[in-house]
């Protein structure tokens, strides 16, 4: 009885891991020229800091889906690879990075 309560506790553990990892891109992450906003509907925010620096331009809605470390775009051919550690956000993709904190 011990052991069939310790794997279903585990297996549970795991779910509910699994669940937080893919939820925690969920949220808004602004970065020195940019801003996202994923929804937990599989939609998302995207809006450019205007000439002056001080705003961000009207946003552009996009889907996205994500596995594993990987986000791909709605329209776009090439997933990003990304990164969250704390309240920090890195999306890489070629060569390139964005960095991003959360709101």
């Amino acid at each position: 009885m011990k052991k069939a309560a310790a794997i279903l506790l585990s297996a549970v553990m795991m779910l509910t891991l699994a669940a937080c990892g893919n939820s925690s891109i969920v949220g808004t992450w602004t970065g020195e020229f940019d801003q996202i906003t994923f929804r937990e509907d599989g939609s998302a925010l995207w809006a450019e800091r205007g000439s002056a620096g001080d705003s961000f331009s009207e946003p552009d809605t996009m889907g996205y889906s994500v596995n594993g470390d990987k986000i791909t775009f709605e329209g776009e051919d090439e997933a990003y690879t990304f990164k969250i550690e704390g309240n920090k956000l890195t999306l890489n993709f070629g060569g390139d990075s964005i960095t991003f904190n959360k709101k």
